[in-house]
């Protein structure tokens, strides 16, 4: 951990990202219920994982790793997640 990170936004951040895997890990055993937006808490820290999320799924689009459809499916659970963690 850089000096400069506090131990709590670490914590948070590996928090955040279990929450997520196991978000992931559910949606898909289940590929037509999608993740509630309310289950995500508001946050700046989640606000920022929801950016670097749309950028990779935008690079994962352009590489053709992922299709049209599966790219806009993404895209609206970021949008509905995006309005959630604004609090």
């Amino acid at each position: 951990m850089p000096p400069s990170t506090p131990r709590c936004a670490t914590s948070a951040t590996t928090g955040l990202r279990l929450e997520y895997r196991a978000l992931l890990l559910r949606a898909e055993g289940d590929p037509d219920g999608g993740v509630a937006s309310g289950e995500l808490p508001a946050d700046p820290l989640r606000r920022r994982a929801i950016g670097a999320a749309r950028r990779s799924i935008l690079r994962q689009r352009q590489s053709e790793a992922i299709g049209d459809d599966a790219f806009h499916r993404l895209e609206e659970e970021f949008d509905w997640a995006e309005l959630s963690a604004q609090g």
